[in-house]
């Protein structure tokens, strides 16, 4: 089975392979607008 990439718009993307499947939005800042990080940058 191929890796599928489905592109959302601006970063966000989900990835799916062999059943399992992600989404992807990467926000490295600790806000966005009013809202907060609930958990520290991976």
């Amino acid at each position: 089975m191929p890796v599928e990439v489905t592109w959302w718009g601006h970063a966000t993307c989900t990835v799916e392979d062999s059943g399992v499947r992600f989404l992807t939005d990467p926000l490295f800042a600790r806000r966005l607008a009013h809202l907060r990080r609930r958990r520290g940058a991976p």
